[in-house]
């Protein structure tokens, strides 16, 4: 666009200038983004996040696909029960039932919630995929300040899988992209379950959690 000077025509040069410049905007706006680079790349932060051990969730509900966002103590509670409480009383009343009927005909005095615990306690003993379970303690975290994000890593191969974890910002906090690199080191079919877990900052309620994982694997 080409603006002429005029006498009295200063308003239309105004005009004009900023005419080119809205186009010229636009012109390296369109060149970002023909590039490949989308807005919300331009708008990202790699945060600082902490990968933590569930030992307790881990050892009792280990393979299967999951993805958790945990934002709250009530969200974390319901977390511990539902991967690690309830698959434990269902396991050990499966296949003791023995010695819960044993617990309550020697101790009516006793609510179902500790005849429970006692059959726990034993059952676990007598376990040995269970050991080391009889006291475990769950993490505890400040909700306040921190989100406990969760997904399932599982691979195969000839050893131990490495894994290369990132969270990522996007648009100033709009969307998070929790993302893993799971690189498997030969052929062969051996399964390595895991899980994942990392705490982050505190991550919005009204923010989306994205979960990615990509595997690499190394013939040798």
């Amino acid at each position: 666009m080409c603006c002429i000077r005029q006498p009295g025509g200063s308003m239309k040069n105004v005009i004009c200038i900023f005419i080119v410049s809205l186009i010229l905007v636009g012109c390296n706006e369109n060149k970002l983004l023909d590039s490949g680079q989308t807005l919300e790349e331009r708008n990202f932060e790699e945060l600082s996040i902490e990968e933590i051990s569930l030992e307790g969730v881990d050892r009792l509900s280990i393979g299967g696909t999951f993805q958790e966002v945990i934002r709250t103590q009530d969200e974390y509670d319901q977390l511990i029960y539902e991967r690690f409480q309830k698959p434990l009383d269902d396991y050990c009343n499966s296949w003791f039932p023995e010695i819960r009927q044993e617990l309550e005909q020697q101790h009516p005095e006793l609510s179902p919630e500790e005849i429970q615990q006692i059959l726990n306690q034993r059952c676990i003993t007598r376990t040995p995929v269970f050991k080391g379970l009889e006291n475990v303690k769950h993490p505890e975290f400040d909700f306040s300040k921190y989100t406990l994000l969760g997904q399932d890593a599982h691979a195969s191969g000839c050893r131990k899988p490495d894994y290369d974890i990132s969270l990522t910002s996007y648009s100033h906090g709009i969307q998070y992209e929790f993302y893993v690199l799971i690189t498997q080191y030969g052929l062969c079919s051996m399964a390595i379950d895991r899980n994942l877990w990392i705490i982050a900052p505190r991550i919005p309620e009204e923010s989306e959690v994205v979960f990615e994982k990509e595997y690499l694997r190394i013939e040798q």
